[in-house]
């Protein structure tokens, strides 16, 4: 049986919980707190080569534009998403739609300014203004937000009253994208293969290609300047999967 790499909406409630139980703590000594807070600090200098947001391989003979290389999360993000639910990406889909905008806002949302998150419930509300930018960064054609499916209902609700929608949170699981190619289309797209990583191990999960476009809806303050145009999976060998939404 193939490993499952993805841990569903948990880990985030986990650390929020670890983190309280920390805070509840007294320190033992202060020499012990500064030991701590050296070594903690000379962990973190010995690891900066390896916490980089992403990888570029070097054997890439193009690399993305400046603008585009925090595109690597939301890559990594709608790749999880369509491992984790069986879907294809398909903007026309209400299904894999709001599962994938779920996983934007849920995972690459959490510090926008206007997010609230309540750890005790496991929620995130955001404005629906604000969940339209993050769709628009998911999905290059983007139109409009469809009704919520009953595939969502459960993790994602609307208040319309204060015209915010609530999602459930968590963490994407431990993974790693390292973007191995890149090829300009020379019509402002840009072709890009990236490999989804299990860093524990060194083990490939999944190969997806993308097409990014400029984001047509960005201004100057925007945080994401691309957005995904289409996305293929093309090799999932490292994860258990099903064909029933394929």
């Amino acid at each position: 049986m193939k490993k499952n790499y993805f841990k569903k909406y948990t880990a985030l409630l986990m650390a929020s919980a670890i983190a309280v139980g920390v805070s509840a703590c007294t320190k033992s000594s202060d020499n012990t707190a500064n030991n701590d807070t050296k070594a903690e600090q000379s962990a973190e200098e010995n690891n900066t080569a390896d916490s980089t947001d992403f990888v570029i391989d070097e054997a890439s003979e193009n690399a993305l534009p400046e603008d585009a290389q925090n595109m690597i999360e939301p890559m990594e993000v709608i790749t999880t998403c369509m491992i984790e639910n069986n879907y294809l990406y398909d903007t026309e889909n209400p299904d894999f739609f709001w599962a994938a905008v779920h996983y934007m806002c849920g995972i690459c949302g959490l510090n926008d300014a206007y997010a609230v998150v309540d750890t005790e419930k496991g929620t995130l509300t955001m404005p629906k203004e604000d969940v339209i930018k993050y769709a628009q960064v998911a999905f290059a054609n983007y139109n409009d937000l469809y009704e919520i499916p009953d595939s969502s209902k459960d993790s994602v609700k609307y208040d319309k009253d204060s015209e915010t929608y609530i999602f459930s949170i968590g963490d994407k699981g431990i993974t790693e994208p390292v973007i191995n190619s890149v090829t300009e289309n020379g019509d402002g797209t840009y072709t890009v293969a990236v490999d989804l990583m299990d860093p524990t191990d060194n083990t490939l999960i999944a190969e997806c290609e993308f097409v990014l476009a400029e984001n047509t809806n960005a201004d100057e303050n925007s945080e994401y300047k691309y957005s995904i145009k289409s996305a293929k999976l093309t090799n999932t060998e490292g994860v258990e999967t099903d064909t029933e939404n394929q």
